[in-house]
């Protein structure tokens, strides 16, 4: 997906809107790397990758439960 940031975007409010996590700036970062700025002032398109969730590794059940 394509995003393009408004006047005062961070790339932490960004990973926070659309990865639900401020602490995935660095998924950003990685697939941005012609972006070097801290504050954005509007109009620059940032791709915003699609992410797959792991699922959590399922665990068998014991048969007396």
């Amino acid at each position: 997906m394509e995003y393009v940031a408004r006047a005062g975007d961070r790339w932490d409010t960004i990973a926070y809107r659309f990865l639900g996590d401020a602490k995935k700036v660095g998924i950003l970062l990685e697939v941005n790397p012609n972006l070097n700025i801290l504050e954005f002032e509007g109009g620059e398109r940032i791709y915003i990758p699609e992410l797959i969730e792991e699922k959590p590794e399922e665990v068998e059940t014991p048969p007396w439960l």
